[in-house]
């Protein structure tokens, strides 16, 4: 008798533990969860962006509470609870499944794909999308797991890539401002009317207004990781590039060429009209001193005739007159009458 009822009271408390088992479930931080009957969703366990969430009450991020005021709209009078927070939670045993999926921001690297820019250049890009599960039900519903979303996240995302870049030319994949145009104008490089990080904000709006709508995901954010040419054009176009630098360099050569002509001929020039007025001051300075030269001569013959004639005859004896030359005169010379003694003899 014990021992028929140790085995009842073991079988009662094995069932309990199943039974408790069965009605319970653990949701994490990282995790949404689907809770559904008999094949009909009852009830969405969400979990936002922000740690240590236990009910909708502690969250703080307006998008956060965004997110779950819009989800409340969506399932209003459909019957489905929403909740929030990781925890325990109970469900009806064995008729409620429990479908779990990632709460987490998740990356995604979208395979290489060609594409054309308004002013008809081709590239080949490659991009990446940040995304994260917003709607669980809609997500379960559309796609049942992340591999197949993903796969239709890259035609999603990528029609608009092409779409927005379509309609730019490729110098607004390269540069988000014109700072590099004006601190190099000679450059002469392409200004940029929109610049990369408008074109990247445009795609994410517009591919995450689609995705939302399909699986009941956000794009948070979309980046281009590349924008190579196609392997075929890339000779032609460095070629082309390679000729368009030897174009710029030679304009510099010409322009320096140009300046140093410029600036010899200014310094000729003026080396020319120093040379000139200081020749002329100095022939200007020279006649004055002849001048008043002759003009000391002229006062000093004034007043001594004979002195005069015998300092001049002294000056012309000095400065070698009869030095380099044979000359015949006459004893009686007038020249010579200073070198014949005080009586001319």
């Amino acid at each position: 008798m014990k021992l028929k009822n140790l085995i009842v009271t073991s079988a009662i408390g094995a069932l309990g533990m199943i039974g408790a088992c069965a009605s319970t479930y653990t949701v994490g931080e990282g995790q949404h969860a689907v809770v559904e009957r008999v094949g009909n969703a009852k009830r969405i366990i969400l979990n936002v962006h922000q740690p240590g969430i236990t009910s909708e009450q502690d969250i703080v991020d307006p998008q956060a509470k965004q997110q779950v005021a819009d989800l409340k709209a969506k399932y209003a009078g459909r019957g489905i609870a929403i909740d929030v927070g990781a925890g325990l939670y109970f469900k009806a045993p064995f008729i409620d499944h429990v479908t779990y999926q990632d709460a987490r921001y998740l990356e995604h690297d979208i395979p290489s794909r060609e594409v054309t820019t308004f002013d008809k250049k081709k590239l080949v890009t490659r991009a990446y999308v940040r995304w994260y599960i917003e709607d669980p039900l809609q997500f379960k519903l559309s796609g049942r797991n992340e591999e197949w979303v993903q796969s239709g996240l890259d035609d999603l995302i990528y029609g608009q890539v092409n779409q927005v870049i379509g309609k730019s030319n490729a110098v607004e994949l390269i540069r988000s401002d014109n700072a590099i145009v004006e601190q190099y104008p000679e450059l002469h490089l392409e200004p940029v009317q929109r610049g990369r990080e408008a074109i990247m904000a445009e795609i994410t709006q517009k591919s995450d207004a689609l995705v939302r709508e399909k699986y009941g995901v956000r794009a948070a954010d979309v980046r281009l990781m590349s924008a190579d040419l196609p392997e075929s054009n890339k000779a032609s176009v460095f070629e082309r590039m390679k000729a368009e630098r030897t174009r710029i360099s030679k304009g510099f050569e010409s322009e320096g060429s140009s300046l140093y002509m410029n600036m010899t001929a200014g310094a000729d020039r003026q080396a020319t009209e120093i040379t000139a007025a200081a020749y002329k001051e100095a022939e200007g300075i020279k006649g004055a001193a002849d001048a008043q030269a002759t003009k000391i001569y002229a006062q000093a013959y004034s007043k001594d005739p004979e002195f005069f004639q015998f300092w001049r005859t002294m000056e012309a004896y000095k400065s070698g007159t009869l030095k380099d030359a044979k000359v015949v005169l006459d004893g009686d010379s007038e020249f010579l009458k200073y070198l014949n003694g005080p009586n001319g003899k």
